[in-house]
């Protein structure tokens, strides 16, 4: 039989009473729903929202007698009888240094006094991280853990209330100064993160009243963990790494065109260097168009076939990278100071029948006007939106996105040619009636799919 959302209510009214223990209660791992469809989990994180003051002002702090740094933990013993979670959590800890966390400097850190009777069960940090004055307390879940995300968050926030931090950074001899964050450290497509992939929107809410940012953790075959930030990632291929691009999905002009400080190499180091994960900020701006965690297909010099849709025989376009998912499609043209090619009018030129068809259905699907009345723009451009285009339609998507990287590399580029293309660029949004929206431009067109468009400039 289910709850009410009135009986659910009534057991974090009753919780409430002690918020130190509010995160140990059973309730707060229900996956289930009451009969409206409400997720129980969703009831108790609007509760929380809605109580915060009483739940952040409930929380006993505990100055603790003995120091934080416990002198055994130096990660070279595992006691058998450990918990997953500790042997986890040693694990982590020897290998020391991640992405996003910095260094991690202890494992199960105690919090309580052994003679303060009020601190009976309180319990410890699972894992401590220290980069750039930030430490991290890491709430840590195995990979099978049937704990909720909430549980996660109130469990790593309460003891972020419990703990003296001014005591903890002196213990550690860190900077005063330094930020102490409570941050959920779960694994990729587990209970935990999948839920992060739902509409939840209280408990999204409620992290981010809390200041309760999640890590992903994903454990090679090799044994090796590797953290995550969004979790957003590529999906595995056999392009892992600057080398692997070149031998697979060379440039057109081959090692030519393959130099330091030219977009070809400079792309192909930028999208693997952090390999699987996504580069933070093409993930902070897909962000605006698709869930936290999602999986990408990607592939590097990638051709749509302009013939199969009917625009003309011959060769088609060349993405210097692309980037698929449930929700949308994503061409990546690469810049250094290289231009956006010839203006439409010298292309008309110059064409014949073929490539007049072929600029013509091209025009149309962009504007659903005539090419003469648009020779002032850059080729392609038009041929990188429609094919961006295509390619999203191709797989009954929704949303399309091409997005122009332009790296900055000091001595290998000239400041007049990337005004140049910002100039084109700008010509380009203004007759295609573009829309700034939150750090993009929305294009609109005869199809029925949203054209987005970002140029995002990365000094090297």
């Amino acid at each position: 039989m289910a709850y009410t959302r009135e009986q659910i209510i009534k057991m974090c009214d009753e919780a409430m009473k002690t918020p130190s223990t509010f995160y140990k209660e059973g309730f707060i791992n229900y996956s289930g729903r009451t009969a409206e469809g409400e997720l129980y989990n969703e009831i108790v994180a609007e509760y929380v929202c809605k109580h915060l003051k009483e739940f952040v002002g409930g929380i006993k702090k505990i100055t603790r007698e003995n120091t934080y740094k416990t002198a055994s933990h130096t990660g070279k013993s595992i006691p058998s009888d450990s918990r997953q979670e500790e042997k986890i959590a040693v694990e982590i800890f020897n290998q020391k240094h991640f992405d996003y966390i910095g260094e991690v400097i202890d494992y199960q850190t105690p919090l309580k006094n052994k003679r303060d009777e009020d601190n009976e069960g309180v319990g410890k940090i699972d894992l401590l991280a220290y980069d750039d004055q930030k430490l991290y307390i890491l709430e840590l879940k195995k990979p099978d853990s049937e704990e909720t995300m909430l549980r996660c968050v109130l469990e790593g926030f309460t003891y972020l209330k419990t703990l003296d931090a001014e005591k903890l950074l002196a213990d550690f001899e860190l900077p005063l100064s330094t930020s102490v964050i409570t941050c959920p450290f779960v694994f990729l497509d587990e209970k935990q993160h999948n839920e992060m992939k739902e509409d939840r929107p209280w408990l999204k809410k409620a992290m981010n009243l809390l200041n309760s940012k999640p890590y992903y953790i994903k454990k090679e075959e090799d044994g090796k963990y590797f953290v995550l930030e969004n979790a957003m990632r590529f999906e595995r291929t056999k392009i892992t790494d600057i080398n692997s691009w070149f031998a697979l999905r060379p440039p057109m002009g081959g090692k030519k065109q393959w130099k330091n400080g030219r977009s070809a190499k400079e792309l192909a180091r930028y999208m693997t260097k952090n390999y699987p994960n996504v580069p933070k900020k093409i993930e902070d701006l897909l962000l605006k168009f698709t869930s936290a965690g999602s999986g990408f297909k990607w592939d590097a010099e990638y051709v749509t076939d302009f013939e199969k849709y009917g625009l003309g025989k011959g060769e088609g376009r060349n993405h210097d990278c692309m980037m698929v998912n449930g929700d949308i499609f994503v061409g990546i043209e690469g810049k250094a100071d290289e231009s956006l090619g010839n203006l439409l009018g010298e292309e008309l030129g110059k064409a014949g029948a073929n490539k007049k068809n072929r600029i013509d259905g091209m025009i149309q699907m962009l504007f659903d006007d005539k090419a003469e009345n648009h020779k002032n723009l850059r080729y392609q451009l038009i041929t990188a939106s429609t094919a961006t285009l295509l390619e999203a339609k191709e797989r009954n998507l929704s949303k399309a996105l091409l997005l122009v990287l332009v790296f900055k590399k000091e001595g290998s580029y000239l400041p007049d040619k990337i005004e140049r293309n910002n100039t084109d660029i700008s010509n380009f949004l203004n007759e295609t009636n573009a829309e700034q929206k939150d750090g993009y431009w929305k294009i609109p067109t005869k199809t029925k799919i949203d054209l987005y468009f970002k140029k995002i400039e990365i000094e090297l």
